[in-house]
């Protein structure tokens, strides 16, 4: 609940110069059962240190809001329910693509003076709903619960990141790239609110005897590992 409502918050509040949270005394000690019975009376201060042991949901709590207010954003999706729950787009692998590439420059079957045209797409359908947390934790990164934020906008929440781009690199010894380089910001706030579906058919260059597939999900997965490879990302 807590989380929801930051996300919310922080995404909107600009200007926001604090944020308090409020617990309790119990936060000096196990929520549950073990309890230390044998303690005597003590006066606890502020600096007491956490209990290694036990359970107390307070200390999540103030993790979270630690986290959330040092810049930390989750992975949530900035865009339409619609778009999110159906298959709006296809994806073409770039292997994929170059095979075809290579498919139709020796296919001496399908050589015309007019020439051919033929889709390009991986094949089956794919819902971002289905893969966003897959690719969130593939990454390593905070998936919230409510992973659809309507009001989110990639540009607004990313707008002028570059310094934090450039300590990641640093941090990692990554190649020094600019993060506006290697993402586009306002591509994926007005593709993830697509106003209408965009797919397309492989049955003429299937029926012409392309049968390459790949699943989108895989596409991604793959396209990750190579960058973390060539030390282009995290």
């Amino acid at each position: 609940m807590m989380s929801n409502a930051l996300d919310s918050l922080l995404s909107n509040a600009k200007n926001l110069k604090h944020v308090s949270l409020q617990t309790g005394t119990k936060h000096y000690v196990s929520l549950q059962a073990p309890f230390d019975e044998q303690k005597k009376l003590y006066y606890y201060k502020e600096e007491f240190p956490r209990m290694s042991s036990g359970t107390n949901f307070y200390y999540a709590l103030e993790d979270l809001l630690i986290e959330k207010l040092n810049g930390k954003i989750p992975f949530v999706f900035g865009g339409t329910k619609e778009c999110w729950e159906e298959p709006y787009i296809d994806g073409s692998d770039a292997r994929l693509v170059a095979d075809q590439h290579i498919w139709a420059a020796t296919k001496s079957s399908i050589v015309s003076t007019n020439g051919q045209a033929f889709n390009s797409i991986n094949g089956p359908s794919f819902t971002w709903k289905e893969i966003w947390p897959i690719v969130g934790k593939k990454l390593g990164v905070q998936v919230p619960q409510e992973m659809v934020v309507g009001n989110f906008l990639y540009s607004k929440a990313m707008f002028e990141k570059q310094q934090v781009w450039e300590e990641i690199v640093e941090e990692n010894g990554l190649v020094k790239t600019k993060v506006e380089n290697l993402a586009n910001w306002e591509f994926l706030d007005a593709l993830f609110r697509f106003p209408f579906k965009l797919m397309g058919s492989r049955d003429k260059v299937e029926e012409f005897g392309f049968g390459a597939r790949y699943k989108t999900l895989n596409s991604i997965l793959y396209w990750i590992d190579c960058m973390r490879d060539e030390k282009v990302i995290p």
